[in-house]
């Protein structure tokens, strides 16, 4: 089931504390990236994966894995 999210990173005043992020996918694996910095991989469990972040400004991409091959991006 999908949650009320907004798909937004830009939080001003929210620096260092935790923020739940819900990666939307149909591949097998995620891989998210804070700054070009892996926060590690996840499996996708009915389409979706979720991270524990400490927020901070800058970029958050996701990458998609299926079969270990990269099948997609998103930032």
């Amino acid at each position: 089931m999908f949650k009320d999210n907004l798909a937004s990173w830009t939080w001003p005043g929210f620096e260092g504390q935790t923020a739940s992020v819900d990666v939307y996918s149909a591949s097998e694996e995620v891989e998210l990236f804070l700054n070009g910095a892996s926060l590690g991989r996840r499996t996708v469990v009915d389409f979706t994966a979720t991270y524990s972040v400490p927020y901070a400004p800058g970029e958050l991409k996701a990458v998609g894995y299926t079969g270990g091959v990269c099948d997609g991006e998103f930032t």
